[in-house]
């Protein structure tokens, strides 16, 4: 049985809040590397059956350093449980046929990877990795190559659109 293992690179794209600290404010880990001081005022959004609930990303240390510094709050209370999983809002900018935004690489890398999970019919010949990694520019056995290392693949995929300066071209 061959194994293909199918990646894309998932850092600047969510987060997962961990500990209700108020009916409004949060602590959270991201989901994929982000620097804390990147992050710090940017507006994140989390989807319920209900709809959206919308916050900011607020630091709690002068320079903040680590995830710890910072804490998402929300303008009302609300009943979100530890695992609840959000994205960052980030600007999106269509001009002609030029997108931009901050890490729409990633965003577009996982998102055509989840998309083609439906799509993928069971193979007695074959076993599907679908992986969304973090850390790749890292090396050193993070990212992909760690689960590369791990399932040693016959094939992979890499899911890796390229950016120009200034934005994706469609």
């Amino acid at each position: 049985k061959i194994i293909v293992l199918v990646e894309s690179h998932l850092d600047e794209v969510g987060l997962c809040l961990t500990n209700r600290l108020s009916p409004t404010t949060y602590q959270f880990v991201t989901i994929g590397q982000s620097l804390p001081e990147e992050l710090v005022n940017g507006k994140v959004s989390i989807t319920t059956r209900l709809g959206a609930i919308n916050g900011r990303i607020n630091a709690t240390a002068q320079n903040p350093q680590t995830l710890a510094d910072l804490q998402v709050n929300f303008p009302r209370p609300t009943k979100l449980q530890p695992g609840t999983v959000g994205y960052y809002q980030r600007f999106f900018r269509l001009q002609k046929n030029l997108i931009s935004s901050p890490a729409l690489d990633n965003r577009v890398g996982c998102a055509a990877l989840l998309s083609c999970l439906p799509s993928i019919k069971s193979n007695p010949k074959a076993t599907y990795i679908f992986a969304l990694t973090s850390q790749e520019e890292q090396g050193q056995g993070k990212g992909a190559a760690a689960v590369a290392q791990k399932f040693k693949p016959d094939f992979a995929v890499v899911v890796a659109p390229s950016t120009l300066e200034g934005g994706l071209k469609v």
